[in-house]
């Protein structure tokens, strides 16, 4: 991941960054600190620099005209698209030296392991 965050000129805090808003529509500086792993003030500074960028933007909350929500820009969309397609690039490549019988196998792993995991939750 570090590598792909490197080619788009991100931090891999930056690029978790517009994962979670992409998740989550908008959130604000807190939200975004707690859940990418970050201290507040360092959280603000990123997101600053991700402003500058034009990857995120800020709002006026409705609610709270104190706090502010951050959304990602359609900009930020199209790196997070284009991050997302060198990830399946990367795991194809990576999937077409391994034999066919043994992707089938992780195939059917994978399947019960889901289908445990809907009984479960269900």
């Amino acid at each position: 991941m570090i590598g792909i965050a490197q080619h788009y000129g991100l931090t891999v805090s930056e690029l978790n960054t517009i994962y979670e808003l992409n998740e989550n529509s908008s959130l604000n500086v807190t939200e975004i600190a707690q859940r990418v792993g970050l201290s507040k003030a360092a959280a603000s500074q990123m997101i600053e620099r991700l402003v500058r960028q034009g990857l995120l933007e800020r709002s006026e909350n409705p609610v709270n005209r104190r706090e502010k929500r951050i959304r990602l820009t359609p900009a930020a969309q199209a790196v997070k698209r284009q991050v997302d397609e060198a990830i399946l690039e990367r795991m194809a490549a990576a999937l077409a030296t391994v034999p066919e019988a043994k992707i089938e196998q992780l195939s059917r792993a994978l399947q019960e392991v889901l289908e445990e995991l809907e009984a479960r939750s269900g």
